[in-house]
Parts: structure tokens; sequence; C-alpha cells
């Protein structure tokens, strides 16, 4: 089957490209695309998944990349969702100052700030656009790490929910 991937980084499409090129798969297509902006149009796919997307659109965008997939999937397509609201919660921790000062430069003005209770009105959101919603689930977690600090070693607490849906048209 045709598997399709898109983005519209300039560093990953040319990455892709070139991953493409250099093991010549002939099946994978790349389309440059930019949600909300410019989705793919006149595609129909059998399954979407949106792998730690959602969280980087404010919520009208969001709703408008859900009736993009129900348009876009044929009969019985599934969309897919993997998802966390970290970003949301780095962003209200970054208010602390303490918490701030140990964020990498620069990180904070990257984040979209998205509404508190995201994996609620994405599951809303989803049903919204007319899915029926087959499998869904939603855990906390808890993560002491580096990997949003300016120094290594200099660990930050983080709490957060990532979800998982599964949703047929």
């Amino acid at each position: 089957p045709k598997l399709v991937l898109s983005d519209n980084d300039p560093f990953i499409v040319n990455s892709l490209l070139h991953y493409l090129e250099l093991v010549g798969k002939k099946n994978v297509v790349l389309i440059e695309a930019d949600f909300p902006d410019s989705p793919p149009q006149g595609v129909t796919f059998g399954f979407i998944m949106a792998n730690k997307f959602l969280h980087h659109l404010k919520r009208p965008e969001r709703i408008a990349f859900l009736k993009w997939s129900m348009d876009s999937l044929g009969p019985n397509g599934v969309l897919e969702i993997l998802d966390t609201d970290l970003e949301y919660h780095i962003f209200e921790q970054s208010k602390q100052p303490r918490f701030r000062d140990k964020l990498t430069a620069g990180y904070r003005e990257t984040l979209v700030e998205i509404e508190k209770g995201f994996t609620d009105t994405l599951k809303s959101d989803v049903k919204s656009a007319g899915f029926s919603i087959t499998h869904y689930d939603c855990r906390d977690y808890h993560d002491e790490t580096d990997a949003f600090s300016q120094k290594p070693g200099d660990n930050l607490s983080l709490k957060f929910s990532g979800l998982e849906i599964s949703a047929e048209k």
C-alpha cells in the first residue's frame, strides 16, 4: 500500500526526500502540507495518523484539521491520534521564575498556548467532527528530565497527560 507522509518544515522535508532516495521506496509519497493553511486537497486516505502534532495547533485549527480528516478519509477510514499536553504544563510552569530560569533559552516562545483540559477537549472535538471513537486511553505521567534544561543534569519535574484515540469515520 501507499504511504503518504506530510510536513512543511524544510529540514524534515529535505531529510525525508534524501532518505527516500537512498532506500528507493516507490510506495512512499511525501506531500508538503501546512495545517491549517494549506492541507492536502483531492486525496483520500484509509488511515490518518496524527502523532504528537495536534498540540501544536490552537483549538480552532485542531477542529479544522479534524474536519479535514473526516472529509479526507474514505469509507470506514480510521483516524489515530497520539498526543500529550506536556507543552501546556511546561508553558504553565515556566510562569514560575525558578522553573523558567532552568528552561532552555527561547523554548517557551516556541510553544503554542493550548487550553487547560486539552485531552478532554480533543476527545470532544473528535466526536463533534463526526467520528465514532473506538478506543480512548488517557494516562498521567511524571518525568524528571533535563531534556528541556539549559544545563545537562539540571532536571525539571514534569507532570502531564498522554492520550491515544482511535476513531472511525
